[in-house]
């Protein structure tokens, strides 16, 4: 039938003739027609009796602000897939979705990616927000009151000049041992209060308790891995303006988490007072 070129150009002259000098590219051929892309949207060239005609075409889109929940989406296809047992399927899709995954570069793209990740308890957490603010009361607004916000922007939005920037390195330590310490400190304290209930939500024969005991693991799970990444990263970095954007990315991605830490060490606290 000949070549893709031979295609290709056969199908370029079709839509230049319709278009005119409008830029477009060729996305895709087929025996009637083709794709094409121009001026921001998708057009399907069909070839008819009649002549050439270009129709919109509903092409979904993705850019750096949707591609994520993109990925979460195929990311559970492709989970349902092998739990069907449609492992060919599931490998296939897989294979296209890798590709379409941005690998995060640089300290603290990583962190940020360690604290946008879609796991499970941050998944209960925010649909149950409300409730677990008002479960944990008082707590709450102690929590409120002593959060901690990003403070160092003006190290690394180009406010300040590169020849000045060592002059905040004693106050981006201080701001950097804080948060790691306060990150630690809840990872303590959910690893504690997973221990005492251990008998409790053993025993338990309630659905909310093998619920509970999923989203604590989970959060502990999470609260180690960050910490231990944030460490690591805190001592990798020596640029004054990357760590100042460290301390203010885990700042803005503690507060939920201490709530969430908070909420489990209560709920423990009265599973074992029941108990």
């Amino acid at each position: 039938m000949g070549s893709y070129e031979a295609r290709i150009e056969e199908m370029s002259r079709v839509v230049h003739a319709s278009l005119g000098d409008e830029p477009f590219e060729i996305v895709a051929t087929q025996d009637s027609g083709a794709v094409v892309y121009a001026d921001g949207r998708f057009l399907r060239l069909e070839l008819t009796e009649d002549g050439p005609s270009l129709t919109d075409l509903d092409v979904e889109t993705f850019d750096a602000a949707s591609l994520y929940a993109f990925m979460e989406r195929e990311a559970g296809v492709v989970a349902d897939l092998f739990l069907r047992g449609s492992v060919k399927s599931a490998v296939a899709r897989l294979e296209n979705l890798v590709p379409a995954v941005p690998l995060p570069s640089g300290a603290t793209a990583k962190i940020e990616a360690l604290i946008a990740a879609p796991r499970p308890w941050r998944r209960l957490f925010e649909a149950r927000r409300d409730y677990i603010v008002g479960f944990i009361g008082e707590d709450a607004e102690a929590l409120e009151e002593g959060r901690l916000r990003p403070n160092f922007g003006k190290l690394y939005d180009g406010s300040i000049e590169e020849g000045k920037l060592d002059n905040y390195e004693d106050r981006v330590s201080e701001g950097l041992g804080i948060v790691l310490d306060r990150l630690g400190q809840i990872r303590d304290e959910v690893g504690s209060a997973l221990a005492s209930a251990t008998d409790a939500l053993s025993e338990s024969t309630e659905p909310i308790a093998a619920l509970f005991s999923r989203f604590a693991d989970d959060l502990y799970a999470d609260l180690f891995a960050l910490h231990e990444s944030a460490s690591h990263a805190t001592e990798a970095v020596d640029d004054i303006g990357t760590r100042g954007k460290l301390c203010d990315t885990l700042a803005e991605g503690l507060y939920d988490r201490e709530v969430a830490s908070r909420f489990v060490v209560v709920v423990a606290d009265k599973m074992v007072e029941a108990s």
